[in-house]
């Protein structure tokens, strides 16, 4: 029986969840004013490794290969390119570092994902490889501006996204009720937002700016994406995104010049060479302080869900983890205890 479901937000998360319930028969509408895009700011970078210690990305064998074909299924059905994979170049910080990725490279369980260490100052003389540097494998990202103008198009098209403010006056969530319409379910996806809300506001949801420049260089490689201190990713035609900042409890949406500042002095820490800065944008992720999403349904109200924190590592775990949460609401199969919102109850 097809029901119907109201989600809060057309960011990552609200776009992923409606296109699974939409999948599995069900009736959407997507509400979003169209303010902080910072699904579309962000680099959209699928990282395999966590650089801090060389370690896999958390469930990196279930998320990958699930995202890989999910964006290649949206390609396909919304008829435009926004999945491009790509090597990354981690260019060392340390001895340290480099020790950790020689002992890494050395297990099967990351042959995948890990190549051999490389000197790196010979091939790379305007890059700062002092203690060498590595390649990733099986990255890749997503033009994240292509993917949410797209997808949103695609709600808008059906009738299943209005571009309008979500008023908490006009809903009734005893009965799910919100201004004319009863709705099955109702799903808050509303990022950074829902701090704003009178719903799940026992939840840690963190406002943690990020700030990122691109710039125009010739002395680059397009082939490949750079990280130390940084990332820079390389968007075609010379031109590259460099970020990005993080700045803990600060709702503001406009770029700073201590922000600038800061992406710069991150990239001297990488890039010897010159560049011109072409512009700088300004996004607020959702995060939570024990680093894992939030899945869950309300303990009072039984129709309310909340679907969030997915924080930066968002474009890989999106796919699956919408999946999941379309099965916490059609069949009642509730998320794991490490990413559940009871975790905080």
């Amino acid at each position: 029986m097809k029901k119907s479901y109201l989600i809060i937000g057309a960011g990552l998360a609200g776009l992923t969840l409606a296109y699974q319930l939409k999948k599995r028969g069900q009736q959407v509408l997507l509400l979003d004013k169209g303010e902080n895009h910072s699904s579309s700011i962000a680099a959209g970078i699928v990282n395999p490794m966590v650089f801090r210690r060389m370690n896999k990305s958390w469930r990196l064998d279930d998320f990958l290969p699930f995202s890989e074909t999910f964006y290649k299924e949206l390609e396909s059905l919304l008829e435009v390119s926004f999945y491009h994979p790509i090597p990354i170049l981690r260019c060392f910080s340390s001895l340290q570092e480099k020790q950790w990725w020689l002992e890494k490279s050395a297990k099967r369980e990351y042959e995948g994902y890990l190549h051999d260490f490389q000197d790196g100052n010979t091939e790379h003389p305007l890059l700062h490889c002092e203690f060498g540097m590595g390649k990733v494998k099986s990255a890749y990202w997503i033009d994240t501006s292509v993917f949410v103008e797209n997808f949103q198009k695609f709600f808008l098209t059906n009738n299943e996204l209005r571009q309008q403010e979500f008023h908490s006056g006009d809903l009734f969530p005893a009965e799910a009720r919100y201004e004319d319409k009863i709705y099955d379910g109702i799903i808050f996806c509303a990022g950074h937002a829902q701090k704003y809300l009178p719903y799940f506001h026992h939840l840690p949801i963190e406002q943690t700016k990020g700030q990122v420049m691109t710039i125009r260089t010739n002395e680059l490689s397009e082939t490949e994406s750079l990280n130390r201190k940084c990332f820079v990713l390389p968007l075609g035609e010379k031109l590259f995104k460099v970020g990005a900042t993080y700045e803990w409890n600060n709702p503001t949406l406009h770029a700073t010049p201590d922000g600038l500042h800061d992406l710069q002095d991150k990239l001297s820490h990488l890039f010897k060479g010159s560049y011109e800065l072409i512009k700088q944008d300004a996004g607020i992720r959702p995060t939570v302080k024990d680093r894992r999403p939030l899945l869950g349904q309300s303990d009072e109200y039984k129709h309310l869900y909340l679907f969030n924190g997915l924080g930066a590592k968002g474009y890989m775990m999106a796919p699956l983890l919408s999946l999941e949460m379309a099965e916490l609401i059609l069949d009642g199969k509730e998320p794991p205890m490490e990413y559940n919102i009871k975790r905080f109850s």
